[in-house]
């Protein structure tokens, strides 16, 4: 017995104590264990969670209970647990007697007969339990339609059994999307952060959720994790995961300790070297984006629009390096996840560096073609030591690799010129 009589409680002053007389009850836990345990009785009354859940519970809670008290010891556990657990049986043959009440109510021709019930088989067990199962979640859905709380919207999630409040709404937007499209800056700003916090944590739950939903885009698995996550996704496996048509025959063994090894059958790679495939790409990956962030579609619309200028006034010879421009851009977003993809002022230090004779990116290629001497009949070049040649490949239109990652020039083969050599005739008109 605890001497704080003012903050504890006889387990045999609940009102149903009817199952356990309070002369057998001897021992006292403090008022907050003892409510805690008796809410859980009531969830398992209402069917919220299973018995086995409520037991778990109950028996951490009394042990957390007597590891905090100066006057309880273990030997208070044994009375107090069987307590509730005659409590949580008592409930439970209420259920079972609401639901045969029911079952009476809806098969009146079956009261009325006097055949003799047979012994249930297992498999009348198993439907016993599966009706059961049904009727928790009659009632669950009851007490939600039941509930009126003004504004705030309710979902029951799939794979948890966890209802979604509007607090935790703002994490499944995509549920919502004319509530989430048209918010001001601030609130942009910092829904986009929360949510990054909240996604990266679980990104395969999250993933799944997003995917589940009628209306999700078609986006490869690996790439919707790293939207989730606040990466750049890779445009080129966007790209040819559009133009798949083949199932990811992937397999994962399992090597214990953490470790796993993952096999699958090589894929054909779609590289994103002109404007149509960039532009078919980023599509793809703004319909996929504003799914999940339904207030970054103008964002990502102006984004689109900025990096399209850009195709149709540099020569197409060069449409490489506003793709490398568009990389460095995302990744910069990636980094400063704060920052919005309209904010074209933050970008205008990599446009030098990538788009500009002067910039460190394209003035490294021109250097090195320009400081590279040899025999240009011979089409080979010396520079450092080194020999490179005219990239045939590049000639033909055959190329992909842009120019930073070939190791070849991307010069004409016979003038050494910034063009093509089916184009090498044609240009020497137009200069005359």
């Amino acid at each position: 017995m605890s001497d704080n009589a003012g903050t504890t409680q006889t387990l045999s002053s609940n009102p149903t104590s009817e199952v356990q007389p309070a002369s057998e009850v001897q021992h006292e836990f403090d008022q907050a264990s003892v409510t805690k345990c008796l809410k859980l009785v009531d969830d398992f009354g209402k069917g919220l969670i299973s018995k086995g859940d409520a037991l778990l519970e109950i028996q951490l809670i009394l042990q957390s209970a007597i590891g905090e008290s100066d006057s309880l010891t273990q030997q208070d556990f044994k009375p107090g647990f069987t307590h509730f657990l005659q409590l949580l049986d008592h409930a439970s043959d209420d259920l079972s007697s609401d639901k045969e009440r029911g079952r009476n109510a809806n098969e009146p021709e079956r009261r009325e007969s006097d055949l003799p019930s047979p012994r249930p088989s297992s498999s009348a067990i198993i439907k016993e339990r599966e009706l059961r199962s049904k009727l928790r979640r009659r009632n669950l859905s009851e007490e939600d339609e039941s509930d009126e709380s003004g504004d705030e919207h309710e979902y029951v999630l799939r794979g948890k059994r966890r209802k979604l409040t509007s607090e935790r709404l703002q994490f499944y937007p995509w549920l919502e999307t004319k509530q989430y499209r048209h918010v001001s800056h601030p609130k942009a700003e910092e829904l986009t952060l929360d949510c990054y916090e909240e996604w990266t944590e679980d990104s395969k739950y999250y993933r799944g959720q997003a995917t589940a939903t009628p209306g999700c885009p078609s986006f490869p698995l690996s790439q919707w994790t790293l939207l989730l996550e606040g990466r750049a996704p890779d445009l080129e496996k966007v790209l040819s995961g559009h133009y798949s048509t083949s199932i990811d025959p992937k397999q994962t063994q399992s090597l214990g300790k953490g470790f796993e090894i993952t096999l699958s059958q090589p894929t054909t790679t779609h590289k994103v070297k002109t404007l149509g495939d960039w532009s078919i790409a980023t599509d793809l990956w703004i319909e996929a984006l504003t799914f999940i962030m339904p207030w970054k579609e103008d964002e990502l619309r102006s984004y689109k629009r900025y990096l399209s200028g850009f195709f149709v006034d540099v020569h197409y010879a060069l449409h490489s390096r506003i793709i490398d421009f568009n990389k460095a851009c995302r990744l910069k977003i990636e980094g400063q996840k704060y920052l919005r993809f309209d904010s074209i002022s933050k970008f205008r230090r990599l446009e030098v560096s990538h788009l500009s004779s002067l910039g460190m990116v394209a003035y490294s290629e021109l250097h090195q073609l320009g400081s590279t001497t040899g025999d240009k009949s011979s089409g080979k070049f010396t520079g450092g030591g080194k020999k490179r040649e005219p990239c045939l490949n590049w000639n033909r239109g055959a190329c992909d690799k842009s120019t930073t990652e070939c190791t070849r020039f991307h010069v004409c083969s016979k003038c050494k010129g910034g063009h093509k050599r089916s184009e090498c005739g044609s240009m020497a008109k137009a200069d005359k």
